[in-house]
Formats: structure tokens, sequence, C-alpha cells
């Protein structure tokens, strides 16, 4: 009801896994959600695989990865299609967690 998640193609996908990526855009939703703006520079140029994240998720990686939430994989890539480990999102939850400049 809060719009945080969205679902895909006309379905919530419950049961299925999550990517890398809409696991960031459903956290970035909850940081803005609660007053939090998640514009940031270009911090994913960087990556090898930058150019495979999708336009919706582009902003959110960039305030997650400039901001330390979130660590590219093995080879210098952010991995945004792959599915979202527990330990991942353990870490991301954790570096949300933790005071910065956030707002």
């Amino acid at each position: 009801s809060n719009g945080i998640i969205q679902g895909y193609d006309g379905r919530f996908g419950a049961g299925e896994p999550i990517t890398r990526q809409d696991a960031v855009v459903i956290l970035g939703r909850a940081l803005e959600m609660n007053g939090v703006e998640i514009n940031a520079a270009d911090s994913i140029g960087a990556f090898e695989d930058s150019t495979e994240i999708s336009d919706y998720a582009q902003n959110a990686f960039n305030y997650f990865v400039s901001n330390g939430i979130i660590n590219g994989t093995d080879g210098n890539k952010l991995a945004p299609k792959a599915d979202c480990r527990r330990a991942e999102m353990a870490k991301m939850l954790s570096g949300l967690m933790k005071p910065t400049k956030r707002g």
C-alpha cells in the first residue's frame, strides 16, 4: 500500500528470488518513504556491468554504491540481475542502520 514493492510483469512474484537491483530499489523506496533523498552522483560507471543495470534501478544503485551500502562482486561487477543472497541483504540492511551523511 506504500508503493515500496510494486511487483513486475503484472504479478508480485511471491516465492521467487529477488535480484540485486530489485533489492536495492525496494530498500531505496523505503528510505524515500522515510524522507531520505536517494539522489547521488554517478558512482556505478566504473563497474564493468553498469550498462546492465535497468533504468529504474540506476539512481538507487548510485546512492547505495556512493554510501558504501552495496559493493561490487568479483571482477569489478555489481551483478544487478543476479539473485540477492541473504548475506548481501544483511550487509545492505546493516549499512542502512549505520549513521552516515544520509538525511
